[in-house]
């Protein structure tokens, strides 16, 4: 039996706590099992992160304008990975849905919220991040 290719996800949030606790929440949900979570905090760095496919599905904290052009930057760079946007308010879903992005989570996003937005991907990664976030057993709220 071969072993499985590791999940990576970028998370992108320009405020650093609010960044943080997004890492740790997908960290709870997919950490465990061997998702490899990396945080930026510049729109630069995580277009040219995307872009080069090494990464599976992106987090896009968008409370601003500037987030949302930094939503963009993703979905022209990443060659159509899933994008999960995530704001405090629904402000930003009209964007969100032009941008096709998979989801849009209000926050404060709870584990299972994340468990079922990450289900709507479908496929061999779907099956694999859905049965990481069930292992885990986290039912705590953020």
């Amino acid at each position: 039996m071969g072993k499985e290719a590791r999940k990576r996800v970028a998370v992108f949030d320009f405020d650093p706590a609010g960044r943080t606790a997004l890492m740790e929440l997908l960290d709870r949900q997919f950490g465990a099992e061997g998702a490899a979570l990396s945080a930026f905090g510049d729109s630069q760095a995580v277009a040219r992160a995307v872009q080069g496919g090494g990464y599976d599905m992106a987090f896009v904290v968008v409370n601003g304008m500037p987030a949302v052009e930094t939503a963009r930057l993703v979905r022209e760079s990443g060659g159509g990975i899933p994008l999960f946007l995530v704001s405090r308010t629904g402000d930003y879903a009209l964007e969100g849905f032009r941008l096709h992005a998979l989801d849009y989570l209000i926050q404060p996003v709870s584990a299972e919220r994340v468990v079922q937005a990450v289900t709507r991907i479908g496929g061999p990664a779907r099956d694999s991040l859905a049965d990481m976030g069930k292992s885990s057993g986290s039912t705590r709220q953020n």
